[in-house]
């Protein structure tokens, strides 16, 4: 059983390529406000044939035995190995520790940065407050 967290565009191509390649797998798709945008990871993996269930980011202790392997997506992967990535991902990542569950982090070259972060809020982007209240 895989576990992804959101959307990623390297982790989908990894399951799809996975499937088209004969391996039989179920993915369980976590999802957290406010975009929810696992939804959209949701719908090819579905027309492709793979087995999935998506899930909230708040039934993620649930899950969690049933998982074998995470897979998660990265916005950038730092000079230290400091992987800079959704916010929830870190939450993800700490439960698979927990459970002994290997993380591995898909990651295009071209996301690689010579940069090193020394707290974890030096480069946060900052999105609209508005997103977090449903209208």
């Amino acid at each position: 059983m895989l576990l992804t967290f959101t959307r990623s565009q390297v982790v989908e191509a990894a399951i799809l390529a996975a499937h088209a390649k004969g391996l039989d797998f179920r993915v369980i798709i976590v999802d957290g406000a406010p975009r929810y945008e696992g939804r959209v990871t949701l719908d090819p993996l579905l027309a492709a044939g793979v087995r999935c269930t998506y899930a909230h980011l708040h039934a993620l202790s649930y899950l969690m035995p049933e998982v074998t392997k995470v897979l998660l997506g990265a916005a950038s992967m730092l000079l230290n190995g400091t992987l800079v990535s959704r916010a929830g991902s870190a939450l993800v990542a700490m439960a698979a520790s927990e459970r002994g569950i290997p993380v591995l982090v898909c990651c295009e070259t071209y996301k690689f940065a010579e940069r090193v972060l020394l707290d974890s809020i030096c480069y946060n982007e900052l999105g609209d407050p508005d997103d977090l209240i449903e209208p």
